[in-house]
Order: structure tokens, then C-alpha cells, then sequence
């Protein structure tokens, strides 16, 4: 054999090589690729009957909520299957209705993954706010639901679930979870701006600022248990109304022009930014009054920034007020 047809023979001979490896190789990607997926069977938590129709998505990234790569729902028997495009970090996140829905794991590199979705059936809680002394309901309370995580440190700052009452003080709450809870009623405080000359401001009805059952922190408050797939109705629950004091006085006439109204305000002190409670247009020299107050320290203010620190621990607290 010539030279140039031993050179010929070798190029083809390497040519058919490289060739053949790269099928290979083609191979053994799409092989991989389609065994990267996720596996799984979503079941009922109490029960381990499996769920169908449970939706299934599956985002990049180690931790909900990246961008949707798969989604597809479980079948008759609660499985499903999703491939994925690559190997990487995913979360998987899956909803149910009638069931507890924020579900989610992380998974890294694996190929294919396996998971079991155990979901709990939703319990929902109901009851009725009122006051303490009178039995009246009352509306606008927000209520919350905290789940009991770590009863020696304390509890999630972040309740599971909230509402506010109705007029006729009725609240409901859903998509919780089973386990214990301590349930928080925090009434409504809207400022109100009123136009009073030379009387006192009406009389309202004040509550106290918070309210656990049992306590006015969790740590006195009676935790209640919660069963999966149950409706509980909670006792009425009875908010206690707050002491009632007051801080009164005049903007004083030799500081003042007679012919003019000045807003007086009373709130509290956070930095150095008030967060107003209520406020009121008095003319100069005419009687100002803020009632219905717990005790503790506040303060009054009339325009310009001038202030003066109230602090009301008996029934009663004189303050009157100057304009520079």
C-alpha cells in the first residue's frame, strides 16, 4: 500500500472512531437526561391514603417559590412523575384542596428524586368576641392563630392564620394545620379627628390593647388543640375593658390668639415619631379633654411639634398647654 493510501486509510479510521464515540456520548446524555425527574406519591397525613389531583410544581432553586421548570398532578394512586432539564437545586411545592397547601421540600442533585407528599387535612376554627362586662359582641378584632412550635422559647411571631370580626363579633378561621395554638385578639385602634369647641369628646368604649385567653400575654394564655379535618368552635371570648382615666386641659389664653382653633393631639413616642391616637380642635383658651385611657405615659402635642410628656397613672391628670 502507497503512502498516500495508508494516510487515507488512518483518517478514515480515526474519522469512524470520533464518530462512533460521539453516538455514544449522544446516548448516554439523553440516558441521564431522562432519568433526571422527580418521583413521588402524595398520601393523606392521618390516614397514608393516597391523594389524586394533588397539584405538583417544581420550581428551580433550593428554596420556594424560583421559576416553574415542571408541573403535573397525581394520578388514581397519588403518584406522579416530573423530568427536569438538568441536575441542580428544586423545590417542590404541591396544593390540595381541603387540605393544608403550603407544602415543600428541597432536593440537590438527585436522579432521579424521590418524595412522599404527606398533606393534613385543613381544620378551621370558629367563635364569637365579646365584651367582658356587657356580653356585647364586638366587630373589627383581629384574630389570630399561633401555632405552638417551640413552647420552651416561645412562639412564632408569625400567626398561620388571621381574620376580624363581624359586626356581630364572629370570626372564622381556615387552612390550619393540626397541632396547638394559642389565639391572639388585638381590637382595632382608628384614630378619630373631632371638632369639639368647648365640651369634652364623647364617651367611647376602650378595650384593652391585646388579649390572649387567660392572659394578656401567651405566656398566661391557654393553648387549645387543634385535630386535622375538624371545625372547632371556640367559648365566647371575653375581652376585658380597659381602666378608664383621663388628661384634660386648656390651651392657655395668654399664649394664644382668641379668635383662633388649635388641634391637640395625644399619642405616644416612638424615636422621635409620634404615632397619634386621637385628636381634637379646641378654641384658645376653651377646655380640652382625653378620655378613656389606659394607664402609661403619652403625649400631647399641638402644632409645630410642641409636646409635653403625659404620664396617667391615676384617674385623672391635669396638663394644660402653651404655644411658643
Amino acid at each position: 500500500m502507497t503512502r498516500p493510501t495508508q494516510a487515507l486509510a488512518r483518517f478514515w479510521l480515526v474519522g469512524a472512531v470520533a464518530l462512533l464515540c460521539s453516538f455514544r456520548v449522544a446516548a448516554q446524555t439523553a440516558a441521564t437526561s431522562a432519568e433526571i425527574r422527580v418521583d413521588g406519591v402524595a398520601v393523606d397525613a392521618e390516614t397514608g391514603q393516597p391523594l389524586e389531583n394533588v397539584t405538583v410544581r417544581i420550581s428551580r432553586g433550593k428554596y420556594c417559590c424560583g421559576p416553574s421548570e415542571a408541573g403535573v398532578t397525581s394520578d388514581a394512586d397519588g403518584k406522579f412523575s416530573a423530568p427536569l432539564k438538568s441536575l441542580g437545586n428544586y423545590s417542590i411545592w404541591v396544593h390540595h384542596d381541603g387540605y393544608v397547601t403550603d407544602w415543600s421540600q428541597s432536593m440537590t442533585n438527585c436522579s432521579p428524586c424521590n418524595v412522599t407528599v404527606s398533606l393534613h387535612r385543613e381544620a378551621k376554627v370558629r367563635g364569637r368576641v365579646i365584651t367582658a362586662d356587657t356580653h356585647e359582641p364586638i366587630g373589627r378584632i383581629a384574630v389570630e392563630a399561633i401555632q405552638v412550635t417551640y413552647p420552651i422559647q416561645g412562639v412564632s411571631a408569625i400567626p398561620t392564620s388571621r381574620a376580624m370580626t363581624f359586626n356581630d363579633g364572629v370570626f372564622s378561621l381556615a387552612q390550619l394545620p393540626p397541632g396547638q395554638y394559642y389565639f391572639r385578639f388585638t381590637p382595632a385602634v382608628w384614630p378619630a379627628e373631632l371638632i369639639v369647641p368647648d365640651k369634652e369628646e364623647p364617651a367611647a368604649r376602650p378595650l384593652i390593647a391585646q388579649w390572649w385567653p387567660g392572659g394578656d400575654t401567651y405566656r398566661g394564655a391557654t393553648p387549645f388543640t387543634v385535630m386535622a379535618g375538624t371545625t372547632f368552635s371556640m367559648p365566647d371570648i371575653a375581652i376585658p375593658v380597659a381602666a378608664l382615666f383621663q388628661v384634660s386641659g386648656t390651651v392657655q389664653k395668654e399664649t394664644c390668639h382668641s379668635d383662633e382653633s388649635y388641634k391637640v393631639s395625644i399619642g405616644s413616642l416612638y424615636g422621635n415619631s409620634f404615632n397619634m391616637f386621637r385628636s381634637m380642635v379646641v378654641r384658645c383658651g376653651s377646655e380640652f379633654a382625653f378620655g378613656n385611657l389606659a394607664p402609661g405615659r403619652y403625649q400631647l402635642s399641638l402644632p409645630g411639634g410642641i409636646g409635653t410628656e403625659v404620664l396617667i397613672t391615676d384617674s385623672s391628670v391635669r396638663k394644660d398647654l402653651q404655644l411658643q
